[in-house]
């Protein structure tokens, strides 16, 4: 088991988003909850104006679990396109995204001055500066994004700065993964 589910059975709620890793549009997400119960009464209205006065019914509405009074299909854009493509197009991008990440991984690795998070369980690579000099992170972080040929964030990994590289987009292949690379070198020798 993949370690970010260690503990997934103490959640109370979880957010399924394929748009990152599927490539499907930004509203496709599902939200498993534990007890329904609970998210059916913090969504039910305490009044009934007359435009809901016909909305009494004994029977399950989706409409009753969310910000929304009507019943958007979300999960279409999915069900479509497994539909038409099957689920071999998705293990191919997801394949393809994990293999240009651990490409990514194992160049940074050979920086002298990057020091690499965790080994990457998803699309994304951390990296930080060996001195763990933050002011000089930033600041490469700041100078690469104001440049405008590759954005990256930043995030904290137990309390520490890094950078974040993030390779889940359905444009991104090998020649994107090798230009990011020589930007990240680009910016460190100029440091």
């Amino acid at each position: 088991m993949l370690s970010y589910y260690l503990g997934i059975e103490l959640s109370d709620s979880l957010i399924i988003s394929p748009h990152k890793g599927l490539n499907l549009p930004w509203g496709s997400c599902a939200l498993l909850v534990k007890h329904g119960a609970y998210l059916h009464a913090a969504m039910t209205l305490d009044f009934q104006g007359n435009c809901l006065a016909d909305t009494q019914h004994d029977h399950y509405s989706p409409s009753e679990y969310s910000l929304e009074l009507s019943r958007p299909f979300r999960a279409l854009p999915l069900w479509l396109t497994l539909r038409l493509l099957g689920t071999s197009h998705f293990e191919d991008c997801i394949r393809e995204k994990m293999a240009l990440t651990m490409f990514c991984y194992e160049e940074l690795k050979k920086i002298p001055d990057i020091e690499v998070g965790p080994v990457p369980e998803l699309s994304t690579v951390a990296f930080q500066l060996k001195s763990k000099d933050n002011k000089g992170l930033d600041e490469l972080l700041t100078k690469i994004n104001q440049d405008g040929r590759l954005f990256l964030s930043s995030t904290k990994i137990d309390g520490e700065l890094y950078i974040r590289l993030n390779l889940n987009s359905i444009s991104t292949h090998t020649a994107h993964a090798k230009k990011a690379l020589k930007i990240i070198k680009e910016f460190l020798n100029r440091s």
